[in-house]
């Protein structure tokens, strides 16, 4: 505890700090639900905000994402004049995927198309967010345990977009430290 005391004193004398304790509660969008057994970081008030600044907090939620395994665009469609709500809404979503890595491809698809944006990627993107709406509660969890166990999951498909014909893969590990 001196230690850490030492490291805030060292802190405020450069810079303006506030002490909020030491049991982080949210800390940069990121809520903290703490358990014996767990600790669940979810983004439930970013999303509302998000929700709220595109208008769709009140909207019909849904239950999945877009589909991964079919053509995602059309060819022909009616490019959007200003797509400057798009881009910032894709940025935002992108910081979603701290708590919900299983958005990552998604939100990837989503952000190929920033220059030649179209009404069909709106769409795909207002999708998305109303699959938030109905998932608020979802976020990363991490359970307690005492030993060590390292899990590897590794997915590709090759040749598989329909639009370019590029391989996609994704690969996630996870581990939980001896407590």
């Amino acid at each position: 505890m001196t230690e850490i005391q030492q490291v805030i004193t060292t802190l405020h004398d450069q810079f303006t700090l506030k002490v909020l304790g030491f049991v982080m509660s949210c800390f940069l969008g990121f809520e903290v639900h703490r358990s014996n057994e767990s600790i669940t970081l979810t983004q439930q008030n970013y999303a509302r905000d998000l929700l709220t600044t595109t208008q769709l907090l009140d909207s019909k939620p849904q239950r999945t994402l877009m589909c991964s395994t079919s053509e995602s665009f059309p060819k022909i469609d009616t490019p959007m004049q200003n797509p400057t709500m798009y881009r910032g809404v894709i940025g935002a979503l992108q910081y979603f995927t701290m708590t919900r890595p299983y958005i990552t491809f998604h939100m990837n698809r989503l952000s190929l198309f920033m220059q030649s944006l179209t009404f069909n990627h709106w769409s795909a993107c207002k999708h998305v967010l109303r699959y938030l709406a109905g998932t608020f509660d979802m976020g990363l969890t991490s359970n307690v345990a005492y030993s060590l166990n390292l899990q590897g999951f590794i997915d590709a498909d090759w040749a598989g977009c329909y639009d370019d014909r590029k391989s996609t893969s994704v690969t996630a590990f996870s581990f939980v430290v001896i407590s």
